[in-house]
């Protein structure tokens, strides 16, 4: 009996899956709780607004914001899995299903998604 209960307790341990979702309206809150400076910018027109279609598998949308004086993009996923997968192709960081761009080699952005959002890089 206690040989079933390790391995009840070893198959949950290794095949639970982080799968973090967040929705649009919470993920940006969480960012104007910490900075209530960062702006959500809208696109001048409807076509020039952030396009999935140059980005991987399973992007539901992208939102440009500006913090610090500096923009850069967040685009949110169907899931975890396609957000990590986008990060790594675009060098960027994620989290949950939110990726972020344009992040990358910029320290002030780079402490703030680490920061606020507890951001990974995708390696």
């Amino acid at each position: 009996m206690k040989k079933i209960y390790l391995f009840i307790l070893f198959l949950n341990i290794f095949s639970c899956q982080k799968n973090e979702k967040i929705d649009r309206f919470k993920f940006f809150q969480i960012a104007k709780d910490q900075d209530p400076e960062i702006e959500q910018l809208l696109p001048k027109d409807m076509a020039s607004g952030i396009n999935c279609q140059n980005y991987g598998e399973g992007c539901l949308g992208g939102f440009t914001a500006k913090v610090k004086g500096l923009d850069f993009i967040y685009l949110e996923f169907d899931s975890e899995t396609l957000a990590k997968k986008e990060a790594k192709r675009i060098n960027g960081y994620y989290r949950g299903n939110w990726v972020f761009d344009d992040v990358t080699g910029e320290p002030v952005l780079e402490r703030f998604v680490k920061n606020v959002y507890h951001a990974e890089r995708a390696e």
